[in-house]
């Protein structure tokens, strides 16, 4: 999600993906209001999720941006399937915590 997320807000600013960080403001990279609806419609055509213009505002990072997008995915499949995605998840991340600590 986050990949997909930078390369929207790279292609809506015409800024190198390079530039952008999960913590970065979308405001404070030059994006403005106009954008915020190319954004959301890229959004929607690419992840199926819907974001409230007053929500992007209020949180105009991707760090939020991803874990909206994210959410609004796990919804629309289910709680079984998103709660097996979870687990999932947790997995990967023990998996690559022992291969840091080795």
């Amino acid at each position: 999600i986050e990949e997909a997320l930078v390369e929207i807000w790279a292609e809506v600013l015409d800024i190198d993906p390079q530039q952008i960080s999960i913590t970065d403001n979308f405001f404070s990279l030059g994006g403005h209001s106009l954008q915020v609806f190319r954004i959301r419609s890229r959004i929607w055509e690419r992840l199926q999720a819907q974001i409230s213009i007053s929500a992007f505002y209020l949180n105009p990072t991707l760090a939020w941006l991803s874990e909206a997008v994210l959410e609004q995915q796990m919804q629309a499949v289910g709680d079984d399937a998103a709660n097996e995605l979870l687990s999932q998840i947790a997995e990967i991340q023990d998996v690559e915590m022992q291969q840091r600590e080795s």
